[in-house]
């Protein structure tokens, strides 16, 4: 049977895989992850971004090795080792998740492009939301190339049931004789935080224990600060170590449940609509890319903003002197998260009570952020 190669981005699982599940239709699946110039520069810029990164490779390469094969780890431009791979195993085609934002979709074009000249089929798929763009355009066509607002899109996008790509027992492997460079590890990214210990189990058992009891409390969790009730799934979907469309229809079918209060019901209803939200983002970036150089959205073109402020060290370790944005910025430091209202908090500090470019804020945060 042919082989295609599947290149293991922000999908780092096998379970509910839509980039697997299409890659199945061309062959046995021959796993592939690329350390590149352009993923390595994302994990460097935060040790603990670095330790669970390691992890989920970790993790993933341990469940394939349950089924009788293992992770083949590049380090290099990708081009020229997916070609090199596919000579070496006769593959015919080569697939991988695609990007949402601006420069990776801009790499996956040139990545297409490249593939296809040197006769491989290539297969971008979308598989980080749990509603694709192309499912929204589908359902309504008058919705054209995206919505801009979120509310009518929420609007659809409850009446619409992810797909499933749950395919266990036909997802099989192509045997090779590839050896692999050793998986990361945390040192290889300039990190001395220890790996974690994360990846696809742990994310679903961290959703079923929340759905069964802090999920029901999502409400208060997300609005007080001092509650760490809300599900910490931002990194696994960051990562894929957990699909967006398995939280989606878990939520869903948990809300249906006939023992649970009205407002528990509606408290997940609050949950989804947050899956919702970046979801709704996912696809403007799809239709509506932007670089740096594009003009921001209206109601911040003529805002000033100033690249320094006298204020901005303490801003950066939550020494301003109010209480509520130190915490989370003290917070964020030692953890590598934040609680999603004091990240509204504590950005809106920055900008419009400082005045400082939001970008010197997103620099400061990748540095912590997992």
């Amino acid at each position: 049977m042919a082989a295609v190669l599947y290149r293991f981005t922000r999908d780092l699982r096998l379970e509910d895989h839509a980039g697997l599940a299409a890659a199945l239709a061309y062959g046995e699946v021959l796993p592939v992850l690329i350390i590149d110039r352009a993923l390595e520069s994302r994990i460097s810029a935060s040790p603990r971004r670095a330790a669970f990164f390691c992890g989920a490779v970790a993790s993933l390469d341990a469940a394939l090795r349950e089924r009788g094969t293992q992770l083949i780890v590049r380090r290099g431009n990708a081009g020229p080792i997916l070609k090199s791979l596919a000579r070496a195993s006769g593959a015919r085609a080569v697939a991988w998740s695609a990007s949402f934002d601006r420069a990776g979709t801009q790499t996956d074009e040139r990545l297409q492009s490249e593939m296809e000249e040197a006769g491989l089929r290539a297969l971008a798929v979308q598989d980080a939301p749990a509603i694709t763009p192309e499912e929204t355009t589908a359902a309504r066509p008058s919705a054209g190339e995206g919505y801009r607002a979120f509310v009518p899109y929420h609007e659809l996008w409850r009446e619409l049931e992810p797909a499933s790509y749950e395919l266990p027992l036909l997802l099989t492997f192509a045997k090779s004789n590839a050896e692999s460079e050793p998986l990361p590890q945390p040192g290889d990214f300039g990190s001395t935080v220890a790996q974690m210990d994360v990846g696809a189990q742990k994310a679903a058992a961290n959703l079923d224990a929340f759905l069964s009891s802090d999920g029901l409390q999502y409400a208060f969790a997300v609005n007080v600060p001092a509650d760490d009730r809300t599900s910490h799934l931002s990194a696994d979907l960051s990562f894929g170590t957990i699909s967006a469309r398995t939280i989606v229809r878990a939520a869903r079918r948990r809300s249906e449940d006939p023992f649970l209060l009205t407002e528990e019901r509606h408290f997940l209803k609050l949950f989804l609509r947050s899956i919702a939200l970046r979801d709704f983002f996912l696809q403007l970036s799809w239709y509506h890319p932007r670089t740096d150089k594009e003009p921001l959205q209206e109601k911040m073109r003529d805002f000033l903003f100033v690249k320094s402020h006298p204020a901005l060290e303490a801003w950066r370790t939550g020494r301003t002197g109010y209480p509520l944005v130190d915490a989370g910025i003290r917070q964020l430091h030692a953890t590598g998260w934040m609680h999603p209202r004091i990240r509204y908090i504590a950005a809106s500090f920055l900008c419009f009570d400082l005045g400082v470019d939001w970008r010197i804020g997103l620099d400061d945060w990748e540095h912590h952020l997992i």
